[in-house]
């Protein structure tokens, strides 16, 4: 505030002027005197001049609120948009998962053990329009095992698709290697033990019936505790290569059996050349305990 008291001063705040008389101020927002508003008697002395700032700052102060009120007006109204958006998010992320949970739970029905499954949320950055038939489905070669992404498609209402990330556990026995056990063993009895866990977190083809075990040939060497594969087990040779053979020949109302030589190594069940005493070649299906079995 400039000027003496029974003077004309000017006071400026911002934008906000007053020029101020000996005996009225007129107050302008933009510089102007036009359009003011005056105040009379309140500048006879100095201490005047202190009531006109104070009136002064008042006019600024209800500017000031006014301004506030408009920015929180605008503030609440971007809130409750927010508010809103979100809510349809939720209202479409709601029916997605429940239909990824029924897709699994249809997937997974026939698996051994303890089946869990965990849903996780679609990415919330996508703007997704309300739909009225969804359709979850798994991608191509994938299936209802471990970590995955299921899809969710659209079918009626808008046109998206989108991807959810779940998680199968399944809980359950598989066998484990009981003591160490070298390459070409037979699998006995005891030489395998049941182990719980996530079968899921497990290496393929693992072996959980004790009968797909027993009786087999390791081809690798296992160590203890080590998990057994289907690939890592094969049934023993019934016949070697070279090996003296019982030929068995039967047919209807007879049965003949005389020793031969095998030409090589078979497993149960495989089709085996054996040269006989006379040194005729015939062919026969191995047998354990090293025959060859000839049916006509």
């Amino acid at each position: 505030m400039t000027g003496i008291a029974g003077k004309a001063c000017r006071i400026e705040h911002g934008r906000a002027r007053a020029n101020v008389g000996a005996n009225t101020v007129r107050f302008t927002g933009d510089g102007t005197e036009e359009g003011g508003r005056e105040v009379h008697g309140l500048f006879l002395s100095y201490p005047g001049m202190l009531r006109a700032q104070h009136v002064f700052e008042s006019v600024i102060h209800q500017e000031m609120i006014t301004m506030l009120r408009i920015f929180l007006s605008m503030f609440l109204s971007m809130l409750c948009l927010f508010a809103s958006a979100s809510a349809v998010g939720q209202n479409v992320q709601d029916p997605v998962r429940s239909a990824v949970q029924q897709l699994l739970a249809q997937q997974t029905a026939g698996l051994p053990g303890q089946i869990s499954i965990e849903i996780g949320q679609a990415d919330p950055r996508l703007a997704l329009g309300a739909c009225k038939q969804m359709d979850a489905f798994l991608p191509s070669g994938a299936r209802a095992w471990g970590r995955i992404n299921v899809g969710v498609r659209c079918l009626s209402g808008s046109s998206w698709t989108i991807f959810v990330p779940a998680r199968v556990r399944v809980e359950g026995e598989y066998l484990v290697a009981a003591r160490a056990l070298g390459r070409g063993q037979v699998v006995g009895e005891g030489d395998i033990a049941p182990m719980r866990g996530d079968l899921t977190e497990l290496p393929p083809n693992m072996i959980i019936d004790a009968r797909q075990a027993l009786g087999l040939s390791v081809n690798v060497a296992m160590a203890a505790g080590q998990p057994l594969r289907a690939d890592w087990l094969k049934a023993p040779v019934a016949v070697q290569s070279g090996q003296i053979v019982k030929l068995l020949a039967r047919g209807t109302g007879f049965s003949i059996s005389h020793d031969g030589r095998a030409l090589a190594a078979a497993q149960p069940g495989q089709t085996v050349q054996v040269r006989t005493g006379g040194g005729q070649v015939v062919s026969g299906v191995a047998r354990a305990g090293g025959i060859v079995e000839v049916v006509y």
